[in-house]
């Protein structure tokens, strides 16, 4: 069973236009942040964390993966599931406020800094790095059951982790303890039934045996499918 984005999306063609704009969003995101940080003490460090979250952020949107997701599940899978459809948003309400607070600590709430700069901040690159690694390690490997998929929880431990470190901030810190680690934990017991789900429907498929590559996507297919509610009727 191998990463996918959406069923739909298959063109061989290279995507000169997803790249033009992941350039000119990235120039742009390069200015803003450094206008934004370097006025304030502690900032290069920090600059430079926050450039490298948004590179990595580029990667995935360019190979079409689903932030924070483990990249297993079709994205259509998402519009016959309400529980994981309100997961995914709640996760990205996390991680988008998580990086804004950590952003608004560096600018306007320097006082909840952890002033062990730049020793901090260079922790949390590494962290980042370390789990960009666990990520793309992950989604090259295959998936023998859905228990696997609980080994990519480490890789969004060390992401959220990264950010609290990355800015230095203790209330970040907090944060991703206290409400995200429960919201992305929950994320993935969730996957892992989905993804449970799927096999032992393919399981139940005579004409399916092992689930491969080239028979992953009609399989997922056939699954989606059949939790329409229309189907079910």
């Amino acid at each position: 069973m191998f990463s996918t984005y959406s069923l739909t999306e298959r063109s061989a063609r290279f995507p000169w236009k997803r790249l033009v704009w992941l350039v000119v969003i990235t120039a742009y995101a390069g200015l803003f942040f450094y206008n934004c940080l370097s006025s304030f003490r502690f900032w290069p460090v920090t600059y430079l964390y926050t450039m490298f979250f948004i590179l990595w952020l580029d990667a995935e949107y360019f190979e079409k993966r689903l932030f924070l997701q483990s990249g297993f599940l079709p994205a259509e899978i998402f519009d016959h599931s309400f529980i994981l459809l309100f997961v995914r948003f709640i996760s990205a309400l996390f991680f988008y406020s998580a990086f804004v607070l950590g952003i608004a600590t560096a600018v306007w709430w320097p006082r909840f800094q952890i002033l062990l700069y730049p020793f901090i901040q260079a922790a949390g690159v590494i962290l980042l790095a370390g789990s960009i690694y666990l990520r793309y390690r992950f989604l090259k490997s295959r998936l023998e059951n859905p228990e696997d998929i609980m080994r990519f929880f480490p890789s969004l431990v060390l992401l959220v982790y990264s950010l609290a470190l990355g800015y230095a901030s203790y209330l970040l810190l907090i944060y991703v303890t206290v409400v995200g680690l429960p919201i992305l934990f929950l994320q993935i017991v969730l996957e892992r039934k989905a993804l449970r789900a799927f096999v032992n429907f393919a399981s139940s498929e005579p004409s399916a045996g092992k689930i491969t590559e080239k028979n992953s996507l009609p399989l997922w297919e056939k699954f989606i499918g059949a939790q329409s509610p229309r189907r079910k009727k």
